[in-house]
């Protein structure tokens, strides 16, 4: 499913190179549930953004489904993220304006789903994860874990073959943090999603079959 190769990212501040990713090269299965672990500033965001093509790297290959996304042009390379990989960002990145169904519907607007299909395929996949009561609740009315879940609902409405989760339960407590370890456990057993989450979090870590531990730029070992 994924393959990473020899991949590097620096960036400078003020005259000094901060070596993000430092030669950095593994493979991922289809259906793994990966834990990057490691501390802030570890460089498990940067890695993160560049499997996710957010960002690119200075050198290296990042292969997803036997695809080289160097070899994706900058006008294609949306659509390519849209069809291949869901995020779900430390601070969710949902619109606290919108309801649930309307936050979890909206990737499919841009591939242009008519309106009653986005939220029939929105309204299935909250009722999945739990919160078939809160479909037009903002996110005001919901909880952390709620809101929590419901980004993991917007990451894989449009049925990603990787979903890419940064520090998922950092803003949870223990129990929530459990539920959501749960949630994950569950959509990965349904749809063989492919799970890669950076965390310091043991919760995430327990669930994960496959550990790449991260520091500095590099992976020390791997589980």
């Amino acid at each position: 499913m994924l393959e990473v190769k020899d991949l590097y990212k620096t960036y400078k501040y003020a005259n000094v190179k901060i070596h993000a990713v430092n030669d950095v090269s593994f493979n991922i299965r289809t259906g793994d549930i990966v834990s990057i672990f490691g501390r802030s500033g570890s460089g498990k965001t940067t890695l993160l953004n560049l499997i996710g093509t957010l960002d690119r790297p200075d050198s290296g290959e990042i292969i997803i489904n036997g695809k080289n996304t160097r070899e994706v042009s900058g006008s294609k390379l949306a659509a390519f993220r849209r069809s291949n990989i869901g995020f779900v960002f430390q601070y969710f990145n949902l619109i606290p304006y919108l309801t649930a169904i309307e936050n979890v519907a909206l990737p499919l607007k841009f591939d242009g789903v008519a309106r009653s299909e986005r939220n029939r395929r929105a309204k299935e996949v909250l009722e999945e994860i739990g919160l078939s009561k809160r479909l037009d609740f903002k996110l005001a009315g919901l909880s952390g874990g709620q809101v929590q879940r419901v980004a993991f609902a917007r990451a894989i409405i449009a049925k990603p073959r990787i979903v890419l989760a940064d520090e998922p339960t950092g803003q949870l407590d223990s129990k929530t943090a459990e539920n959501l370890a749960e949630t994950i456990v569950n959509l990965n057993k349904k749809s063989n999603i492919t799970f890669i989450i950076t965390t310091h979090d043991p919760v995430i870590s327990s669930i994960a079959n496959k550990i790449i531990y991260f520091e500095d730029g590099k992976i020390q070992k791997k589980e």
